[in-house]
């Protein structure tokens, strides 16, 4: 298995009377049966945990998530050849990435709240003074911002802040 993310071809399914849902409750049904995969999430339906489905959820944007994902067992690798790891299973080991902000507007330090990378364009929007990207779902990282970006983190600047 060398990718986990599925889209299935509407015209194919069309041309054969055949339903989105029940083909993903199909190709759901294969999948369970490949050693190492413990499920699918799909917006067809899932019985994964809730954390699971919502971490699937968290890591595309709405409406252009694939039709389904088959979610690996923990430790189970989509190509055991290859080795390594795909940063794309919900598992704590695979999903943590170190979080560096570097510079005048931040504080030093280690910070141990949790966070996530959706949270990074809503703080370097809040420090740059912009709008938040209209998608845009994270929290602003006060605790690493500088006393100064704190008290500014936020405002959108306007022309007149340029003059």
């Amino acid at each position: 298995m060398q990718d986990e993310h599925f889209y299935l071809d509407r015209k194919v399914l069309t041309d054969k009377n055949v339903r989105v849902e029940d083909a993903v409750r199909q190709a759901g049904d294969a999948a369970r049966r490949i050693p190492g995969v413990w499920g699918i999430v799909s917006r067809y339906g899932t019985h994964m945990p809730e954390s699971i489905i919502q971490s699937y959820q968290r890591s595309g944007s709405p409406g252009r998530r694939p039709d389904f994902d088959i979610v690996p067992l923990p430790f189970a690798l989509p190509d055991a050849e290859k080795g390594g790891t795909t940063h794309g299973t919900p598992y704590t080991y695979d999903a943590q990435v170190p979080l560096i902000l570097v510079g005048g507007p931040f504080n030093s330090g280690d910070y141990y709240q949790r966070c996530s990378p959706s949270d990074l364009a809503v703080t370097l929007a809040a420090m740059l003074h912009v709008h938040v990207p209209a998608l845009a779902t994270g929290r602003v990282l006060v605790e690493a911002l500088s006393a100064r970006s704190a008290a500014t983190a936020g405002r959108v600047a306007t022309p007149r802040d340029g003059q």
